[in-house]
């Protein structure tokens, strides 16, 4: 799966992709557009498909939207969308909808508990992600990080 990490001000992913057949590769999981930066894991050609959906869309329209291809069935996305110009505004996919993270700190994927470990002891969102790099087999690679309010 992956390592998503956000503390206020920055957003980080590693970049491990894992197909089918166990093939690694590094692939990109942090999206920059219109207004917005978006970190997703799991299905990822669901998260690079939603990101082009919305791509062009302001971040109110985001949260208007939600997520419409949900479906409990499926391994859906999980999603971290930032708004950079108020780094300590973040929401979650919750199925359908973005809620709000209201927590100081947030993590998604299958590294989530070991991010969430480091950054509850002090660690930035990227030093989150690199010690999630350490103890989950699904998170690796390099790690890209958003600063919010860096020129992208």
């Amino acid at each position: 799966m992956t390592t998503i990490a956000w503390r206020p001000g920055m957003l980080a992913t590693d970049t491990l992709s894992v197909d089918t057949v166990g093939l690694k590769a590094p692939c990109k999981k942090l999206f920059r557009a219109n207004g917005f930066i978006l970190g997703g894991a799991g299905s990822l050609h669901q998260v690079v498909e939603y990101y082009r959906h919305v791509k062009d869309m302001e971040i109110a329209q985001i949260l208007e939207l939600g997520y419409p291809n949900y479906d409990e069935n499926k391994n859906c996305p999980s999603m971290i969308l930032c708004n950079p110009h108020a780094p300590h505004m973040a929401f979650e996919l919750c199925g359908t909808q973005w809620l709000q993270i209201l927590m100081p700190f947030y993590a998604v994927g299958s590294g989530r508990d070991f991010a969430l470990a480091a950054m509850h002891l002090g660690k930035s969102a990227e030093e989150a992600v690199r010690v999630a790099m350490q103890f989950d087999l699904k998170t690796g690679m390099d790690i890209d990080v958003a600063v919010m309010g860096d020129a992208w």
